[in-house]
């Protein structure tokens, strides 16, 4: 799928797969359940781990809903300041965080559709991805929260 800007100067989607992705796509389609309680899980140690520290309201967890539960494509914690620091951090360390929204993405193609960008801009500015893929063991996880835990202890150092 890419987006593309279509020749009438709006935005359109191209969803064509090749056979290659399709098959792909399909055997993927078996495991679907077990990776998105996977994912859950993770998500929950997370939930757990990092509690304390959006309680101290250094970050903010994402909000949880009682009509739905999320199936964590990502999870996503806002810093209460700018969240280069931690990314910079983390991947110093090895541990693969990321921003959720490069400003990049925030491009001029936008201006024109009659909004602001400002909740984008601020995630682009204090979101942080963290790992949830579907093989990442416990201990793995551990070592993000390790690093996330040791980052900020840091920072209240300074």
């Amino acid at each position: 799928m890419a987006l593309r800007y279509g020749l009438d100067g709006n935005f359109a989607y191209q969803y064509r797969l090749n056979d290659l992705t399709a098959a792909v796509a399909l055997a993927q389609i078996d495991k679907l359940a077990s990776m998105i309680e996977k994912r859950r899980h993770i998500a929950n140690m997370y939930y757990k781990e990092l509690k304390h520290l959006e309680q101290r309201g250094m970050l903010s967890l994402p909000d949880r809903f009682e009509n739905r539960e999320s199936v964590y494509y990502r999870f996503v914690i806002l810093c209460n300041g700018k969240s280069s620091s931690l990314i910079n951090f983390a991947n110093q360390k090895g541990v693969l965080i990321r921003n959720p929204l490069t400003s990049g993405l925030l491009s001029q193609n936008y201006k024109g559709c009659g909004a602001d960008n400002c909740n984008a801009m601020s995630l682009a500015d204090k979101g942080a991805s963290l790992p949830v893929y579907p093989d990442l063991s416990d201990s793995e996880v551990e070592i993000v929260v390790d690093t996330i835990h040791e980052f900020f202890k840091a920072e209240r150092k300074q």
